[in-house]
């Protein structure tokens, strides 16, 4: 009991930290983090309704390919379709155009995605719990961060750059999850990609505010 409330705290505490360096960050009203993050929390439960699905579905399938499967459909395509969209209906209904407020209010999603999911892992040992903190937890929130990036550029070209962000996002969690499901020397390099993934949405936003400076 004692270690499940400790992974459960461990859980709570990044998604505080993390909400607390957003607000530091954008001038945006503590709601104005807090809703997506309970929406990413949210959605959490539509995808492990349909993973499990697909999981029961899969039951038969083994070696290389289960482990495929587990890791690009099964992880990577439900679960970033499911952020994809609850990132696009906030955007809807909260008119959001802008990057940098877009980028955040999805890594607020990613966010409260991770966390849930980290508490439902609070069973296990606390080395896992804080594994996932600093792997499974910022994989969810670049990915998002990345959705949120194209999503808000279709928003202001008019044109389906969204699904390049998806298409990015879908691919490195895929990677990542079947990197680290191979549980050989081969697993290490999901690190490397952990951190070109954040650089790449670095890059992103860098790029695009060299761009505003350059047109001011």
């Amino acid at each position: 009991m004692g270690n499940l409330l400790i992974n459960v705290l461990i859980s709570v505490l990044s998604g505080i930290i993390i909400f607390v360096f957003l607000l530091r960050k954008r001038n945006l009203k503590p709601e104005e983090i807090l809703i997506p993050m309970i929406a990413g929390l949210c959605a959490v439960f539509p995808a492990s309704l349909i993973g499990y699905l697909l999981l029961v579905k899969t039951a038969s399938v083994t070696g290389l390919f289960k482990t495929f499967i587990d890791a690009f459909v099964i992880a990577s395509f439900v679960e970033e379709s499911v952020k994809f969209l609850t990132i696009k209906i906030l955007f809807s209904i909260r008119k959001i155009d802008n990057l940098k407020d877009g980028i955040a209010v999805a890594v607020a999603v990613g966010t409260g995605f991770a966390c849930l999911e980290n508490i439902m892992y609070s069973f296990d040992y606390s080395l896992i719990v804080i594994f996932r903190v600093f792997s499974a937890v910022p994989l969810h929130i670049i990915t998002a961060g990345i959705i949120g990036y194209f999503c808000i550029k279709s928003i202001q070209f008019k044109k389906q750059q969204e699904i390049k962000g998806f298409g990015e996002a879908f691919l490195i969690h895929g990677l990542y999850n079947f990197l680290i499901s191979l549980r050989s020397f081969i697993s290490f390099t999901a690190a490397p990609l952990l951190l070109w993934a954040g650089y790449r949405l670095y890059r992103l936003c860098k790029e695009d505010v060299e761009a505003d400076t350059n047109k001011a």
